[in-house]
């Protein structure tokens, strides 16, 4: 998100997560361990998985090595499937803060009032169906 690290009044927050479904089971590309997984409605994201973990993009050149590290962990099969959603999310500047991309530690302390102060600017799904 090179356009977000330019951008002095506003701090942009960019997340990702993966999950993959085979034979009707869903698991987390990024935690393995986790599976037996859950889809749920939200009321902010819509239908998401329970429980699935969810990653800061810290810097704008990561973005494409999460995306390879996620989908290198899939099942190689007909019968799987692998959806990955990537939220960005915006807000003013406060005092003494930075515009452009957060930080991990940005992006923890916002946890706290996420809906009441931040704007989601957009949520990209990418699914593998085949």
């Amino acid at each position: 998100c090179e356009a977000c690290s330019k951008q002095v009044d506003r701090l942009f927050f960019l997340r990702i997560e993966g999950c993959e479904i085979v034979n009707e089971e869903v698991r987390d590309l990024f935690s393995p361990e986790l599976t037996n997984l859950k889809i749920v409605e939200h009321m902010f994201k819509g239908p998401c998985v329970a429980g699935i973990s969810e990653h800061v993009i810290s810097k704008a050149e990561s973005t494409r090595e999460m995306l390879h590290s996620v989908l290198s962990g899939r099942t190689t099969s007909s019968r799987s499937h692998a959806i990955v959603r990537i939220t960005v999310e915006s807000r003013e500047v406060e005092d003494g803060e930075q515009g452009g991309l957060a930080t991990v530690t940005d992006a923890a302390h916002k946890e706290v009032n996420v809906h009441q102060t931040h704007v989601q600017l957009a949520s990209f799904l990418l699914a593998d169906l085949a």
